[in-house]
């Protein structure tokens, strides 16, 4: 079937009036409308006018509409970056919650492999002192604990023994002191590669010092505080749940320098026959030995003392056990000689019947009388710390009397009398 195309032209498009090209162009345009004071009644208008009117309100209308929709566009373009920061806080977050949770995973590991090596550590603690038991019976002549017994009896031939280095303490009887049983504290040595560690101490000890000193005029007296022989009292109480003295006194003496004394006392401190007199009246047995000698002012010493009990013989008394640093310093604020403990760390653990390792930093510190007085003033304090009330409690006692000891050997002894 033939389709025929018609030849007659299309219809074109009527021509825009000036209105409707107005009208169109006040619709797209963004400016609002100004509209005249007078209001006119809508009677009054003509034609022309309420078409204008008319047309300028929808202009307005779709301005705000336009307005409207951007102010919408606005606030969640806001919404989104809001939203993006919440994100990335809790992505933050969780990468830290993440890591520490790692990092508790890893320290609940390592603390089950250190009672792993706690435990391996105590049986072969075991199994070295069964070992060194049964040697010391077969070989008793090469150990220090029997060496020890035949210098108390005399039986070293030929020896010459100034004290210097080494005392042990005579039951001025001639009797033989009561062997204990033999336990890994009696082959504890020094480790000499630890000198680098003491040094930093005797490094640091002027600091340590004036800590203590600031710590204890912040701190509330137990006891008043007051002169005893002369002695001013500024602290003398028991700490860490009463396992621990501190104490801190000072004296003046008149007639002696800050050089005097304090050679003195090296020199008592220094041989250990002289400084057990500071220590033997309330002793039951005592023991000291120059383990190493660093230099001319650093030496380490092993101590062994068992107090006397106040069961008498029905108890063993305890061995209270230390290896420490003395030695001899200058510092802005005096003269020191310094006694400061450096037990080896895993005493700290000895399961050993009847020994226990005790802790000690104290010093005797030696500097010019205050207000241009001539003489020497005397400090002396630190804190001694046994793990155990009762050793607390006793030397809470004795720590003033060691030093009237030490004021005995070294100065005649000075009364201040109340003036009348």
């Amino acid at each position: 079937m033939d389709i025929d195309i018609l030849e007659t032209p299309l219809l074109s498009a009527p021509h825009w009036t000036e209105d409707e090209v107005a009208f169109v162009s006040a619709l797209l345009s963004d400016a609002p409308d100004v509209f005249s004071d007078e209001q006119s009644s809508p009677s009054k208008l003509s034609p022309e006018e309420r078409a204008a009117a008319r047309r300028a309100s929808h202009r307005e209308t779709m301005r705000r509409s336009r307005q409207r929709f951007r102010d919408q566009i606005a606030a969640m373009m806001r919404t989104v970056q809001e939203l993006e920061s919440i994100k990335a806080q809790a992505l933050e977050q969780q990468q830290q919650q993440r890591s520490d949770t790692g990092l508790q995973d890893q320290v609940a590991l390592l603390k089950k492999q250190r009672q792993q090596l706690l435990d391996e550590n105590d049986a072969l603690h075991a199994q070295l002192v069964d070992s060194l038991l049964a040697i010391t019976r077969a070989h008793p002549q090469n150990f220090e604990h029997e060496q020890v017994q035949r210098r108390v009896t005399g039986d070293v031939a030929g020896e010459k023994d100034t004290g210097a280095d080494f005392y042990v303490m005579n039951t001025g009887s001639g009797a033989v002191v009561k062997r204990d049983p033999v336990t890994l504290c009696d082959f504890v040595t020094w480790d000499v590669g630890t000198i680098g560690h003491c040094l930093q101490l005797v490094r640091d000890a002027t600091s340590e010092i004036a800590k203590f000193y600031s710590a204890i005029s912040r701190v509330k007296q137990d006891e008043p505080s007051g002169d005893m022989m002369g002695w001013r009292q500024s602290r003398r109480a028991l700490v860490k749940e009463d396992t621990c003295v501190e104490f801190a006194f000072d004296k003046t003496f008149a007639g002696y320098s800050p050089g005097q004394l304090f050679h003195k006392t090296w020199a008592l401190f220094r041989n250990q026959r002289q400084f057990a007199m500071l220590l033997e009246p309330v002793l039951h047995a005592l023991q000291l030995e120059v383990l190493h000698e660093i230099n001319d002012d650093i030496v380490v010493v092993r101590r062994m003392q068992q107090e006397s009990s106040p069961e008498g013989e029905k108890q063993t008394p305890t061995k209270y056990r230390s290896i420490y640093l003395l030695y001899r310093m200058t510092s802005p604020a005096g003269l020191f000689v310094v006694l400061q403990s450096v037990n080896p760390s895993f005493t700290r653990r000895c399961g050993c019947a009847n020994n226990l390792w005790f802790e000690s930093f104290m010093w005797m510190g030696f500097s010019a009388a205050s207000s241009g007085k001539a003489g020497c003033r005397v400090r002396f304090g630190g804190m001694l710390d046994g793990h155990s009330q009762e050793f607390a409690r006793r030397w809470q006692r004795e720590v003033f009397f060691m030093l009237m000891r030490w004021e005995s050997h070294s100065v005649a002894p000075v009364v201040l009398l109340p003036q009348s």
